[in-house]
């Protein structure tokens, strides 16, 4: 922030509760306010700050936002516990229109859960955060905010993570709207005849599953990726054909307008496998057809990518960070857990246990005929 390189210093501006830096930044010449918060400890004094960066806010248009600080109230009454006054349902009300006035998001908290501490430890609240724009979020790929530990003061120190490192590859997942290609279940059926396994039933289905993923995955790639592009190709082709047909009204144009009809069911098809897709991405089952088009949705949708994700672990050997170590652990954990050990076991002697005959063994391996 600091580097004459990367911002230039516009303003600097204040109010009750706040002061606040406007630079440019050079490289994409967006305009970003950067405002440090140690709100009043009454609720009147709070309730004019958050009028007061509200109507900064209004005033300018496209500019981002990066508010960090002592909000001294909470966005919910879960991040408090012990003694607190009457009003903090109403001081929560308030502190999430502020949140949603100002078009800015609060972050997952990682590394602690409440960031002040009563001196006698009795009460304890999430007071400290940072509060962005989505856009910033997006370009400095912001992860979390870390909370790290206090030394002499009752609040916790509190800075932004962004996202760094390579995770791997992410696990299969089936999507829905694979169904809605014309192409899908042929594609299935084929790939399934081509793989041959010949073992038990049971085991014959898992393999054939295993690897019928890869192509999966292929498939949705090379073939049903790129959603979106294919649906510009269709609207910039819908469109030519809508002004063929203005230029001749009154002609015969009934291939044409066939072609048209043809062209927007495809367009159609296009648009539901895109908001199957959304919709398994977003984890939410009340979606109904059009929702995908708001701001709520899309808030939702990036919200559970963010709170799914993490970049560290607290061990009991303590903090593990980064891609390789975090990777490390976990599969040293699952090895030992599923290790087993080498100990001597009792084995039942000269007991004769009941065994089944071969043509029962045959019976029972036979697969399932229709009566």
């Amino acid at each position: 922030m600091w580097r004459k390189n990367t911002l230039n210093l516009i303003q600097s501006f204040k109010g009750v509760g706040f002061v606040g830096l406007k630079a440019q930044s050079k490289d994409k010449g967006v305009s970003l306010n950067f405002v440090n918060i140690y709100a009043p400890c009454n609720s009147l004094g709070r309730k004019e700050m958050w009028l007061q960066l509200i109507n900064l806010k209004r005033n300018v248009v496209g500019e981002e936002w990066c508010i960090g600080g002592d909000y001294n109230s909470v966005l919910y009454k879960e991040e408090r516990i012990g003694k607190y006054g009457g009003h903090l349902g109403k001081d929560c009300e308030a502190f999430q229109r502020f949140v949603e006035e100002m078009d800015i998001i609060d972050l997952p908290s990682v590394g602690g859960r409440y960031t002040w501490f009563s001196g006698y430890g009795n009460a304890m609240s999430r007071f400290d955060r940072f509060l962005v724009s989505d856009s910033l979020i997006s370009r400095w790929n912001l992860e979390n905010r870390m909370v790290g530990k206090r030394i002499n003061s009752n609040h916790c120190p509190v800075w932004l993570k962004s996202v760094n490192g390579d995770w791997g590859p992410k696990p299969f997942r089936f999507n829905n709207g694979w169904f809605k290609h014309e192409e899908f279940r042929s594609f299935v059926a084929e790939e399934w005849n081509l793989i041959s396994v010949v073992r038990r039933g049971d085991f014959v289905l898992y393999e054939k599953l295993k690897k019928l993923k890869p192509a999966l995955k292929k498939w949705n790639k090379e073939i049903f990726g790129w959603i979106d592009l294919k649906i510009e190709e269709k609207i910039d082709e819908q469109h030519d054909l809508d002004i063929f047909l203005l230029a001749n009204i009154g002609k015969d144009v009934a291939e044409i307008a066939e072609s048209r009809r043809k062209v927007a069911d495809d367009l159609w098809r296009k648009m539901e496998m895109k908001e199957c897709m959304l919709r398994v991405k977003s984890g939410q089952k009340w979606l109904k057809e059009g929702d995908f088009n708001t701001k709520c949705f899309h808030s939702t949708l990036k919200e559970r990518i963010r709170r799914n994700s993490f970049s560290l672990l607290d061990t009991a050997e303590g903090r593990i960070q980064g891609p390789v170590d975090v990777k490390s652990y976990i599969r040293n954990h699952f090895l030992n857990f599923f290790k087993e050990s080498s100990a001597a076991r009792p084995v039942p002697a000269g007991i004769v246990f009941s065994r089944l005959k071969d043509e029962d063994v045959v019976r029972m391996e036979r697969p399932f005929e229709e009566a």
